[in-house]
């Protein structure tokens, strides 16, 4: 998307250092912080499945996994990977979409792959409910996917 022609990359270039993110991204990652990846954007029609639990402090056996770690030491957060979300239309509870095991990124112990792939335990994914141009970060630690979508829009 940041290959884009302009005018349609623009929009997520400005992203990367919108003033009002800025302050955020370097509190939460440190300054000089870089992109890791290109952005992905996810637009589903109502019915979409969603995609399966990903990320996480540890690897699927339980070893720890230094390239998505979060930790927070005397008051400093270090991430190796933050993400973030930002929201181009309302999620309202229900809806599905994108949606985080709150608590996940201080894990110790492996998800079992049964709850990673929505076999059980749901109740333990949690959706945020929010509006058009809503930002929510989160560290790659935090077990994240996105719900079956059920919305119109």
């Amino acid at each position: 998307m940041l290959g884009w022609p302009a005018p349609h990359r623009d929009v997520f270039r400005r992203l990367l250092a919108h003033p009002k993110l800025v302050p955020y991204l370097v509190e939460l990652c440190g300054p000089g912080y870089r992109l890791d990846h290109l952005p992905l954007l996810i637009s589903q029609h109502r019915g979409s499945e969603g995609f399966a639990l990903h990320g996480g402090p540890l690897t699927s056996d339980g070893a720890f996994n230094p390239v998505l770690q979060y930790r927070c030491v005397n008051g400093q957060f270090y991430n190796s990977l933050l993400a973030m979300s930002v929201q181009l239309s309302d999620h309202n509870e229900g809806d599905g979409g994108f949606c985080v095991v709150r608590g996940s990124h201080k894990g110790n112990f492996p998800v079992p792959d049964e709850f990673m792939h929505a076999q059980i335990a749901q109740e333990h994914l949690h959706q945020p409910v929010t509006k058009a141009g809503d930002v929510v970060f989160f560290s790659e630690a935090t077990v994240h996917g996105a719900m079956a979508w059920n919305a119109d829009h």
